[in-house]
């Protein structure tokens, strides 16, 4: 039975499955933030801000884990996770 419980902690981690107290938890969100009239203001500089200001973010919600940024010209897509306990 240890066995399978060293497994399934495991699993868990690589499949990104948290646990916690009483409760098995994955919260996957993606948001895609646009520009207004879709106007084409992110170049690397600006992005390399917003990036910035993401990861001040994530130090003050250190529950709040950011996955993936990316971006065009007109538009942001971050891929975020968070614990089960930030909407308490």
């Amino acid at each position: 039975m240890e066995f399978t419980l060293h497994l399934l902690r495991i699993y868990n981690m690589a499949c990104g499955i948290y646990k916690a107290s009483a409760c098995v938890y994955s919260c996957n969100y993606h948001i895609l933030m646009v520009t207004k009239y879709r106007r084409r203001i992110f170049n690397e500089g600006i992005f390399a801000y917003f990036k910035k200001e993401l990861a001040e973010i994530t130090e003050h919600y250190p529950l709040v884990w950011i996955t993936e940024v990316n971006h065009d010209t007109d538009h942001v897509h971050i891929l975020y996770q968070f614990a089960n306990d930030v909407g308490r």
